[in-house]
């Protein structure tokens, strides 16, 4: 505050953000063991595997590795998690 920074009276950052310029898999790897599970729909139809469900967010499109199903040209999303299960919903 004495030196009229505008952030001086925000609350202190001490998140997730701080591992800097890291793979954040590798990073929760290191801390958390990962589960592999299945992709599955909301009809029960599995799509593919998952590397563990810390490593997913949901609304994340990228990087789920099971591309176009042929029947259309739509991306996936995940759209869910079931920690009971380990599934996670696309």
């Amino acid at each position: 505050e004495e030196a009229g920074l505008a952030t001086a009276k925000k609350k202190d950052s001490t998140g997730i953000c701080f591992i800097g310029e890291r793979n954040f898999s590798k990073f929760l790897g290191e801390f958390l063991p990962a589960q592999p599970g299945e992709m599955v729909t909301l009809d029960g139809e599995v799509k593919g595997n998952h590397f563990g469900l810390m490593n997913y967010t949901i609304g994340q499109r990228k990087g789920l590795g099971i591309g176009g199903d042929g029947k259309s040209n739509e991306p996936w999303f995940v759209i869910g998690k079931d920690l009971k299960t380990n599934t996670l919903l696309v």
